[in-house]
């Protein structure tokens, strides 16, 4: 890497997998951050910026995970058929790209076993084939097979727009729909910007237990963990967030504006800010501050 690009650089550290699954390997995923023309990193997992900081011997600063903050497209025609479905249900959505990861199957078991409740099921955006396919062959797996019959099926708590779903105006149109955002993924540790739209837009989440997304929820208290795909769970994390007076029971405090404001653009210009020092101590302090703001 000196060789090809002999310039001071920094860059974000995308999926540390290093230091969520174990994984080892000869060479670890961020080796190349130890070339002395590398300045600093920066990563989305606040929490994980120490412990690569004390390996690589430079700093390693968190970075906000941004979002598009248009305002929503009211007038959307999709939209006004979701309202005009949901009525006076509450609407719980589950937004972007639909796959086995991002919790797809506890969510639709979960509607189907609350049938009796005043919930409106959302799910939006393209069905990634994909990632339903059995590990050692291409055979669409009975998972896939089993989403596919429930959409055919189309209950009636249910809606289902599998087309893709542009980011700004279009997307967040979705997420100011709903009241409740499900955001409980599978086998994924890392930071997800589902949480930045939450906070901008003031909507409780589900996320599953653990890591990244947990800790930040349990700490700005907007939603609530539940074990990963655990159904039975789903369904009281719903009741709790669907019902006002078990929401107020719960104590959460719902700080969407601190959230909205470490992960905003403006947090940007302070991260570049402190990058562009020259002074090592004071980038370790800054880093220290970035954490615990």
């Amino acid at each position: 890497i000196d060789r090809i690009f002999p310039y001071r650089w920094s860059g974000i550290y995308f999926r540390p997998g290093d230091f969520r699954f174990g994984k080892k390997s000869f060479i670890p995923h961020y080796a190349v951050a130890q070339s002395p023309f590398c300045q600093a990193l920066t990563m989305l997992n606040e929490e994980l910026t120490e412990e690569l900081q004390d390996k690589l011997k430079k700093p390693v600063i968190p970075f906000p995970d941004l979002t598009d903050e248009s305002p929503p497209d009211l007038n959307s025609e999709i939209i006004q058929k979701i309202r005009q479905k949901a009525g006076q249900r509450k609407i719980i959505g589950l937004l972007g790209s639909l796959s086995k990861r991002k919790g797809l199957l506890t969510l639709l078991e979960a509607a189907q076993q609350s049938k009796d409740r005043k919930w409106f099921f959302v799910f939006a955006g393209p069905l990634i084939k994909e990632m339903f396919h059995q590990e050692y062959n291409r055979q669409l797996s009975e998972d896939y097979k089993k989403v596919k019959a429930i959409i055919e099926s189309a209950p009636s708590n249910c809606f289902f727009y599998l087309g893709h779903i542009a980011d700004g105006s279009p997307y967040n149109a979705f997420v100011d729909v709903c009241d409740v955002l499900f955001a409980a993924y599978e086998n994924f540790p890392y930071s997800s910007n589902t949480l930045t739209k939450a906070a901008v837009f003031k909507k409780p989440v589900i996320v599953s237990d653990g890591f990244c997304m947990a800790n930040r929820v349990q700490k700005f208290q907007f939603g609530l963990c539940i074990p990963e795909g655990d159904v039975s769970k789903c369904i009281e994390a719903l009741h709790l967030l669907c019902d006002h007076s078990s929401i107020d029971n719960h104590q959460l405090q719902f700080d969407f504006e601190n959230y909205r404001l470490l992960h905003s653009t403006e947090q940007v210009r302070k991260v570049f800010q402190i990058i562009l020092e020259d002074n090592q101590i004071e980038l370790e302090m800054n880093n220290k501050n970035l954490i615990s703001s």
